[in-house]
């Protein structure tokens, strides 16, 4: 379980680590967001943290693999 910050040891709250896996590195990808859901009580929220994370392969030009991801929508 995980407590609102000022119940935490020293009120420092916590983190929240993600793990990405690449399956296929010749393929683009990329997440534009981060949605989490949570619930205090009988009540669930919805935090939603922007922040672009882009995988380019290899075989990809570094700005051609950026202006994908703001075409499908990634910025």
């Amino acid at each position: 379980m995980i407590l609102p910050r000022d119940q935490t040891r020293g009120g420092i709250g916590f983190e929240l680590l993600l793990g990405y896996d690449v399956v296929d590195d010749d393929e683009f990808a990329f997440r534009s967001r981060v949605e989490v859901t949570y619930r205090i009580g009988d009540v669930e929220y919805l935090s939603v943290s922007p922040g672009q994370l882009v995988y380019c392969p290899e075989k990809m030009d570094s700005d051609d693999c950026f202006d994908q991801a703001e075409a499908e929508g990634g910025s």
